[in-house]
């Protein structure tokens, strides 16, 4: 008993790392077990094409018929061409493309602990991180689906830990160029970011943008450089999932929205779309930078309840950002959305544990449940962004003058009180 009085926060982190690492074997125990979605399959393509040409010419080559555009960053080429070299060694290439997606989910836990744990109460950091490693939203898309949706979530989330609570723009930055290098929607995090370093300090920013800067530059020059309309075309200019079953345009359908207004939307309206949740992020993070976590979370949530396309892994999004946000909306989130994969899944493939997959449209109390889900993200995202305009955080706290490079940031009054 003593014990835990007097070491709360290495008690509540063990047992974050403890849960997360149970729910990291159990996923890995699904992902062995199961042949995965449709993508799963696709990404066994795109790899045997990358083993073949490269993961940077294989945006200027033509794949064999079946496969859909090839529209991911560098980075996933690189993780795809070492997966396809694994794959002799005997191991199946569906369960290999699913544990990057496990470990991220394993980090982001532990992330959401540290980053919580330092603004509100030990329990409640420790609530969130469990909530991140029981996520049935993650557990479908990292363990089942296989897309890489919740490995550049962590990579966002990871930042801006290193960022406002670490004491390390360099690494922030870095991590933030992996996080696009693998998928591009935590590209809306990115200019709340660099406003959060500039309001740490000029010097600050400076080493935010040469991480992130340095990094781009060796993951994506060379296709640049190799590829560059192929790149330019299917990453690039992406539009998302063709799929219009989820959010503001299945609203909009329901609603009655021209159909031209829709389709403007899907099209090139997806542009502003994405600017104004970079604006929404960035305006946040000047006004109160202490929250720079929280808006973040909101940033690449919003980007999720604004999305023009739609596509059930999408979902990872908002699975631990929200609960960086706050534990109730985090929780209504997950469980709703959670309830909704399984649902979509389970009717896709025959019955549980999900076997096989059958494409098909969601059905019309799929559809309910997504809407649901939506504006729960919504109501989320709102109560959340008024909680951060409220807070007394306006400023990050500043390194100690004699703390070397990299020194952890000073941590706030009320999280030194609970220990």
């Amino acid at each position: 008993m003593n014990f835990l009085r007097s070491h709360p926060l290495r008690l509540a982190r063990g047992a974050a790392v403890a849960v997360a690492l149970t729910a990291f074997l159990l996923k890995l125990d699904i992902a062995a077990h199961t042949v995965g979605s449709a993508d799963a399959q696709f990404f066994h393509g795109f790899s045997k094409a990358i083993v073949r040409v490269g993961p940077y010419r294989v945006y200027g080559t033509r794949l064999p018929h079946g496969l859909p555009v090839y529209n991911h960053p560098p980075l996933t080429g690189w993780v795809l061409l070492l997966l396809g070299h694994l794959t002799r060694h005997g191991i199946a290439f569906t369960t290999l493309i699913r544990i990057p997606p496990c470990v991220g989910d394993l980090c982001s836990a532990v992330v959401v602990f540290e980053l919580v744990r330092r603004r509100q109460r030990l329990l409640t950091a420790l609530g969130c991180s469990v909530a991140v490693s029981a996520s049935p939203v993650l557990v479908t898309v990292s363990a089942y689906h296989g897309n890489t949706d919740s490995l550049c979530v962590m990579f966002a989330l990871a930042s801006v830990l290193l960022l406002a609570d670490l004491g390390s723009p360099v690494w922030a930055g870095v991590a933030a160029a992996l996080a696009v290098s693998v998928k591009l929607p935590p590209v809306v995090a990115l200019p709340l970011l660099l406003v959060g370093a500039f309001r740490i300090g000029p010097g600050t920013a400076r080493r935010f943008l040469a991480g992130l800067l340095a990094t781009l530059a060796v993951l994506w020059g060379p296709a640049l450089v190799l590829a560059p309309r192929g790149l330019l075309r299917n990453v690039l200019e992406y539009q998302g999932g063709g799929d219009r079953q989820w959010g503001l345009l299945q609203a909009g359908h329901w609603l009655g929205v021209p159909k031209p207004v829709l389709d403007f939307l899907y099209g090139s309206g997806h542009l502003p779309v994405v600017a104004l949740v970079m604006a929404f992020g960035a305006g946040l993070a000047w006004k109160r930078p202490g929250e720079l976590p929280a808006i973040t979370g909101l940033t690449v949530s919003a980007l999720l309840f604004l999305s023009t396309a739609s596509g059930v892994q999408y979902l990872a999004w908002a699975a631990p950002a929200m609960l960086v946000v706050g534990l109730w909306p985090g929780l209504w989130y997950n469980a709703l959305g959670g309830s909704l994969l399984v649902l979509i899944y389970t009717r896709w493939s025959g019955g549980f544990p999900w076997y096989r997959v059958h494409v098909t449209r969601w059905s019309d109390g799929e559809l309910f449940l997504g809407l649901l889900t939506w504006a729960v993200l919504g109501l989320g995202i709102g109560y959340g962004a008024w909680q951060v305009w409220q807070a007394r955080s306006t400023v990050l706290p500043q390194p100690r003058p004699d703390a070397g490079a990299g020194a952890p940031m000073p941590e706030p009054e009320h999280t030194a009180q609970l220990r």
